[in-house]
């Protein structure tokens, strides 16, 4: 038997239509002026609405979802919870995702990666990152994975940086100790390490020399 819309009502950013079977379906203001079943008493199925708007939510709900991406990379997680507090229809939603993923506008452990290595630079810690991963949905093994390969990374830069001052030490060594660690640290912005990270590679080489 044909289902009845039972009300239809103004909700937050859009409209709320149910039916007298419980049933319901939440359409933006945009896409409600689209509505072209009638109004209350109207006898229309909640499916056959669904089918006809799911198209044009797919649509609403991907032209949203690149734009938050076009602000900032996002976490699967994040992208499908902002289009769930939308409340686009569930295939809509899982339309988007798969879309984003395939054209791979969306990548959990390139995001992960990425996260980890920015919030390292920042002075935070393990325990820190990992749980900012998890707050933005990234399963717990892609975020251990990207924070250990953040650590090994850094170990190496570390590492690289301070064979470097090593051989820049020895290349010095005969100059006046000023002008040598002037050349020295010259040498090493030239090869694009930041200050601070060309004294503390120094600390390191002349421990290691001493």
């Amino acid at each position: 038997m044909t289902d009845v819309i039972e009300s239809i009502a103004q909700e937050g950013k859009g409209v709320r239509i149910r039916w007298e079977s419980g049933a319901s379906l939440f359409l933006s203001r945009a896409l409600w002026r689209e509505w072209p079943f009638g109004g209350e008493g109207a006898p229309v199925s909640p499916e056959e609405a669904e089918s006809y708007f799911l198209p044009l939510q797919y649509s609403e709900a991907l032209e949203y979802a690149v734009r938050l991406l076009a602000m900032r990379d996002h976490a699967c997680g994040e992208v499908r919870r902002k289009l769930q507090a939308r409340l686009y229809l569930p295939r809509a939603i899982e339309r988007v995702m798969d879309k984003l993923i395939r054209e791979q506008l969306l990548d959990d452990a390139a995001f992960a990666a990425k996260w980890a290595a920015y919030r390292a630079r920042s002075g935070l810690g393990r325990a820190r990152i990992l749980q900012e991963l998890r707050q933005k949905c990234v399963e717990g093994r892609l975020a251990e994975r990207a924070v250990a390969l953040d650590e090994a990374g850094q170990a190496q830069a570390k590492d690289a940086a301070v064979a470097l001052a090593c051989k820049l030490l020895r290349r010095y060594r005969d100059d006046p100790p000023n002008a040598a660690m002037r050349k020295l640290l010259s040498a090493m912005a030239r090869r694009g390490y930041a200050y601070d990270e060309s004294v503390r590679a120094v600390e390191r080489a002349m421990a290691q020399e001493n």
